[in-house]
């Protein structure tokens, strides 16, 4: 709690740009790791907690590598790493909107972790 209260103290006095670039890189991190994680908890019977635990981890992973790898490290500028890439070169998708790729990022690793390592025997499950 302490270290969320820190960063974002130091984001609120250096923003990373204009308000609507902090919502769309915030709902881009939300996006990439809390709604698969809710829809696959609602709508698959089969979900073990350890692969949507491991699909948020790597889907946040993702987005975050792409959003720091073109704004920098916690947005510092001269901070960016991963060479001269250009701008937007995934696909053309900017890094505000990069979280929708890490949602699939997340499906994908938290589907095929459940088939490597199936459902936890005695797991609970309202469905029986």
């Amino acid at each position: 709690m302490t270290i969320a209260i820190l960063i974002s103290g130091y984001l609120g006095l250096h923003p990373p740009g204009f308000a609507a670039g902090t919502v769309a890189l915030a709902f881009g991190l939300a996006a990439s790791s809390i709604f698969p994680a809710l829809m696959m908890g609602i709508f698959s019977k089969k979900m073990s907690g350890t692969a949507a635990v491991w699909g948020m981890v790597s889907g946040i992973g993702v987005t975050m590598l792409y959003v720091f790898q073109h704004k920098g490290i916690m947005f510092i500028p001269g901070t960016s790493f991963l060479g001269d890439m250009g701008p937007d070169w995934f696909f053309g998708i900017s890094p505000n909107a990069f979280g929708a790729v890490g949602a699939l990022v997340n499906f994908a690793v938290a589907f095929a972790l459940l088939k490597v390592t199936g459902r936890l025997a005695g797991a609970y499950s309202r469905y029986g």
